[in-house]
């Protein structure tokens, strides 16, 4: 299973069981602007089909009108109708989608832990941004102290519910689980408010406080079983091999499994 690599650490298990229809109205004013495109989880190890190759041009990024002017004596909170539509209970992360260049990036992590922000570089591919990557290694350290050095740096213009700010992200070659990951940068210079448990996140502005709301099936999807790993049957059995649950007639990916985040070790006590 990938990994992201982060600063500082973080955890996060996922929804196990997630099955959930929003509506909302947030007003005209929260409505997000419409994508051109829309740019789900790249996988790693699966190959995307290209078409036929065409002569490249340079994609530059479109800059829109910055929207950071406010503060709204609104207070943030939180309460019970914003968990109603919930499912409950749950321990999964708050993920959402984010406009990238005129591109809908959906799951995007937002981790209050991260002192960086993070994108994969397929996913800067698939921008069509690569030449705008600013060659500089950095070596980020996971939870487990593996580290991993990033490709680069980029500025990109991160678009959430029509309130734009430019933000350094730092590439990373690595297959991790999200396709981008919005750490204290982000969150501190846009004055988010995240909740969990609630799954929804909210910020001021000029005019009113918005509220984005996480999707909660995303996570769901994401851990869905891509491969079948082979099971070698030995004569003896091994108590000390940890052990990965998969549900044998789940071979799509877009199906729901039930994963085992936590690897148990059994130990076989021997007679002295």
């Amino acid at each position: 299973m990938a990994q992201a690599y982060t600063d500082r650490s973080f955890s996060e298990e996922p929804q196990l069981d997630v099955k959930i229809s929003r509506e909302r109205d947030a007003g005209r004013k929260n409505e997000p602007e419409e994508p051109q495109h829309v740019l789900h989880m790249i996988i790693g190890g699966v190959d995307v089909p290209q078409g036929p190759i065409f002569k490249r041009t340079k994609v530059s990024i479109r800059r829109e009108k910055r929207t950071r002017d406010y503060m709204p004596e609104d207070t943030l909170t939180f309460s019970e109708e914003d968990i109603k539509a919930v499912s409950q209970p749950h321990n999964g992360a708050l993920i959402i989608s984010i406009l990238l260049n005129k591109v809908q990036v959906k799951r995007v992590l937002m981790d209050v832990g991260s002192s960086i922000n993070i994108i994969q570089s397929k996913v800067v591919e698939q921008l069509g941004l690569l030449d705008q990557i600013i060659p500089a290694s950095r070596i980020l350290n996971g939870f487990n102290m593996e580290s991993e050095t990033t490709k680069g740096e980029i500025i990109l213009p991160v678009n959430v519910i029509r309130t734009i700010q430019d933000i350094k992200f730092h590439v990373v070659e690595g297959d991790m689980r999200y396709n981008a990951l919005l750490g204290k940068p982000w969150i501190h210079c846009m004055r988010v408010v995240p909740s969990t448990l609630h799954q929804v996140m909210k910020f001021p502005t000029k005019d009113s406080v918005k509220t984005v709301f996480g999707e909660q099936y995303a996570t769901k999807e994401m851990f869905a079983v891509h491969d079948l790993t082979p099971v070698v049957e030995d004569e003896k059995e091994d108590f000390l091999t940890p052990r990965a649950f998969i549900a044998p007639k789940e071979l799509d990916a877009t199906k729901s499994i039930v994963e085992e985040l936590e690897q148990a070790i059994l130990i076989k006590y021997l007679p002295e």
